[in-house]
């Protein structure tokens, strides 16, 4: 004769202190996470921007975008062009998108007067 086997569905009931509760741990402790940051997180991709320089060896890449936690950030690339990968990067985390506009407009315009010419 086979032994008996029990199965509890733990989505459907918890147990704290020998109580049974009809709803899941989740619902009752924590808010709904993926609602949540679905609210929080908005990317707007839209407004993301992207430009590559040159000039002899060098190379140079901008970036205006928005880290995984919505925050705009620009993302600045450089060096030699025979070591594609080990160059330097530096990603400056900006207060809202005017700020990150400006500060990449900053950045192309310097560019322009070090003489570095767009891709």
């Amino acid at each position: 004769m086979a032994a008996p086997t029990a199965t509890l569905n733990f989505s459907r009931f918890c147990f704290k202190n020998q109580q049974v509760f009809n709803e899941p741990f989740e619902s009752r402790i924590l808010p709904d996470l993926t609602t949540r940051r679905q609210e929080m997180i908005h990317y707007d991709m839209e407004q993301w921007q992207s430009s590559q320089w040159h000039k002899g060896t060098r190379y140079y890449s901008i970036e205006l975008c928005q880290n995984l936690f919505g925050e705009w950030v620009v993302r600045r690339t450089w060096g030699g062009k025979n070591t594609l990968g080990a160059g330097k990067f530096k990603t400056d985390v900006c207060k809202d998108h005017t700020h990150a506009k400006e500060v990449y407009r900053k950045q192309l315009l310097h560019r322009i007067l070090r003489g570095y010419e767009e891709q």
